[in-house]
């Protein structure tokens, strides 16, 4: 028996074994399981609204899939060759395709690192799927899925408990910058780092990031948060004060 093949293939028995070579059955299963994995996980990004959706994970896990079988194919036909060079290449423009999916949006918010990391995720089960191991890829869906699904609950959850806020804080002039910090650390708060927009620059505004700290220890760090911006809220100069998530 070859000890190089598939979990699943090996459990079906060898008249299975077909699934890990280059036959016209493998290349349909293997496609048909890139377009059922990244399509699993392209409903939940659809459902969220996000910009990479359905067809973007089916393509990406599918065009991976293509890459890694043109490996495998190549290795066999010539028997030799480097079975991880268009992996190698794949690999790369996941990254580039993810890049274009992280978005800078307004009052400083950053956008889609989710939806780049699930991308990249789609296209190595595809890789997965693309040189046969089966089970490697149905697994990995499975729990990217309820990483996309469940977790997002749980930081809510540990976000709540975090004594850290990033605040994002609007005020008429830069004048204002000493009052507003003394207002921060009125009530307990330890101020972390704090950085300018410059997209502000020229404009009547000033428009500042903060990530503080709550160093009391009678209050929850929930309720300090919304305490905090509504303090900062009803102070005449600032314009504009929310979370910076």
């Amino acid at each position: 028996m070859t000890l190089n093949v598939d979990p699943i293939v090996r459990a079906l028995g060898e008249g299975w074994y077909w699934l890990g070579g280059v036959t016209l059955g493998a290349v349909l299963v293997r496609l048909l399981l890139s377009v059922l994995c990244a399509g699993v996980l392209g409903i939940e990004r659809t459902t969220k609204k996000q910009v990479a959706g359905l067809r973007t994970y089916i393509l990406v896990c599918i065009g991976s899939c293509i890459s890694m079988y043109i490996n495998q194919f190549i290795y066999e036909m010539v028997g030799t060759g480097d079975m991880a060079r268009l992996a190698s290449g794949v690999v790369g423009g996941l990254g580039f395709l993810g890049a274009g999916a992280i978005m800078l949006v307004n009052r400083g918010r950053v956008r889609g690192l989710t939806t780049a990391s699930g991308l990249w995720a789609a296209g190595c089960i595809g890789l997965a799927i693309g040189i046969g191991f089966y089970t490697l890829a149905i697994f990995g869906t499975l729990l990217a899925l309820a990483i996309l699904m469940l977790l997002p609950k749980a930081e809510v959850l540990f976000s709540g408990r975090s004594p850290y806020f990033d605040l994002h804080v609007e005020v008429e002039s830069r004048e204002f910058l000493r009052d507003l910090l003394s207002a921060i650390r009125a009530d307990g708060y330890r101020i972390g780092t704090i950085s300018a927009d410059a997209a502000f620059d020229g404009s009547s505004l000033a428009c500042y990031s903060f990530t503080v700290q709550y160093t009391g220890k009678e209050k929850k760090a929930r309720a300090c948060h919304r305490e905090l911006l509504g303090k900062l809220s009803a102070l005449p100069y600032v314009v504009h004060a929310s979370d910076n998530a």
